[in-house]
């Protein structure tokens, strides 16, 4: 009975998946169209982008820590586990990273960099901020999921693993919509802002492995460890207060204009906490469209870059300006679904089962 009901949660886990990668797709391709004025769209594609969208990947993470982890027991890693899971991760990484090498070269032939420089950053971006602009989840998963196994074999406490990963998401915060507050080192303090821009260089970013990946993974961990169990009336009431204070924290912070990057908050932590809680204890009636949803989820977040890159080169070919409306976002994400299915679909055939080394 206990495995039913698991597999009940399991099902709840697959569809949110699945509407995390819809969220995915409208942060990249505006829902309401390039805006070049504030008017009501323009607020529309903020509340989508801007902070549903930002819950979508730390639910990823959470559910990624949370799969694997409930493979193992807490006192004894199964070290063979995790070199399976990182290996099928870099598989990953690396097939999709080829995939969208074109669109690197397409950009590399339009910003008329030298040859070395553009290798460099290549390979700067493909370690630390992802060999594309949506494929960063794969090298912050598996940089996560190694140091917390790193962390794990060397007995270090779940209590101090969750602690170390706070503290470096605490310090993320101040690369991304706590930035502000460091502003004024540049004129107090001028070589600590000199060695934070030296790192702003090296790392480009704090919405990594280390300062991002690594909190939301281990919070997946906790719940595969730990029985934490919250009525799901407690899990949900937590859920809105804590999205209300995130709202607040989204305003002030662009209010006062100390965003630098608008995809890590301080309030996104327990949003997060209380949205993997309420979906974990829903039980939905089992259905094989919820193992499809798993698969389309993964296929529909991997794929949806290229599809929208031949999407806006097609409308803009057209020269009527569909390239900057809700159609781009229509099409691409209606293309892309179509596509995915299409994957999932020839997949299970036997001369096309090779397509499942795009997803699995």
């Amino acid at each position: 009975m206990k495995n039913d009901i698991q597999r009940k949660q399991y099902h709840a886990i697959d569809f949110f998946k699945f509407i995390c990668a819809i969220l995915v797709v409208s942060i990249h391709v505006a829902p309401f169209g390039q805006q070049q004025s504030k008017n009501l769209f323009f607020y529309l594609n903020f509340i989508i982008q801007g902070y549903f969208g930002m819950i979508a990947v730390p639910f990823f993470f959470v559910t990624s820590g949370f799969l694997l982890f409930k493979k193992m027991d807490k006192e004894n890693l199964n070290i063979s586990i995790v070199k399976r899971y990182l290996f099928k991760l870099l598989r990953l990484y690396l097939i999709w990273s080829l995939i969208y090498f074109p669109l690197k070269l397409n950009w590399f032939f339009h910003q008329k960099i030298g040859t070395f420089h553009f290798i460099l950053t290549y390979i700067r971006d493909f370690f630390f901020v992802g060999s594309h602009i949506h494929l960063w989840y794969f090298s912050s998963l598996i940089f996560a999921v190694f140091l917390i196994s790193v962390l794990l074999y060397k007995k270090v406490s779940l209590k101090k693993i969750f602690v170390i990963s706070f503290i470096f998401y605490f310090i993320g915060l101040f690369g991304q919509s706590w930035f502000g507050l460091l502003v004024p080192l540049k004129n107090n303090f001028p070589q600590f802002f000199s060695i934070l821009s030296l790192m702003q260089h090296l790392f480009v970013t704090t919405r990594n492995g280390l300062f991002e990946g690594f909190l939301f993974v281990t919070i997946g961990m906790l719940f595969a460890f730990y029985p934490i169990s919250i009525k799901q009336k407690h899990a949900f009431m937590g859920l809105i207060f804590s999205m209300i204070l995130l709202a607040l924290e989204i305003f002030v912070f662009h209010y006062f204009h100390f965003v630098r990057e608008g995809n890590m908050f301080l309030f996104l932590v327990p949003t997060v906490f209380f949205l993997f809680s309420f979906v974990y204890h829903l039980e939905f009636p089992n259905h094989p469209i919820y193992q499809a949803l798993r698969t389309l989820s993964s296929i529909i977040f991997y794929l949806h870059m290229w599809i929208y890159s031949v999407v806006s080169k097609v409308l803009e070919s057209i020269q009527i300006g569909l390239d900057q409306t809700f159609f781009n976002f229509i099409i691409t994400l209606s293309i892309t679904i179509i596509c995915s299915i299409l994957i999932m679909k020839l997949s299970h055939q036997q001369k096309f089962k090779w397509l499942q080394k795009l997803y699995t």
